[in-house]
């Protein structure tokens, strides 16, 4: 339910950072809207936003405003995936390196 309304959740899956041009979010947006999509699940690569201990990375590709906005804009929901594990072919499993280095944290 959204809003009081049932709807059929319908989700395509799309990671922001990996297209590393916010101007073509929108357009990647809404062609998976044209799709028939009604949503897009999505998570963050942990690794790239906080590649040095307590340095957190918010801007350029890192900031979710101007995703939010898109999708909002080519009319389709966002489901939220949080990590930090998100497997993605990345190295760790998208953990950062010096979280990796680090005894007790993983």
């Amino acid at each position: 339910m959204v809003y009081g309304q049932r709807i059929y959740v319908f989700s395509g899956e799309f990671h922001p950072y990996r297209l590393p041009v916010p101007d073509l979010w929108l357009d990647i947006l809404q062609k998976i809207k044209a799709m028939g999509f009604s949503a897009v699940s999505f998570y963050i690569d942990m690794a790239q936003l906080e590649g040095e201990k307590g340095v957190y990375r918010a801007d350029g590709i890192f900031a979710l405003e101007p995703f939010f906005q898109a999708a909002k804009e080519a009319g389709v929901y966002l489901i939220a995936r949080p990590g930090p594990y998100i497997n993605a072919e990345s190295s760790g499993g998208g953990y950062p390196g010096w979280m990796q280095r680090t005894p007790g944290y993983l």
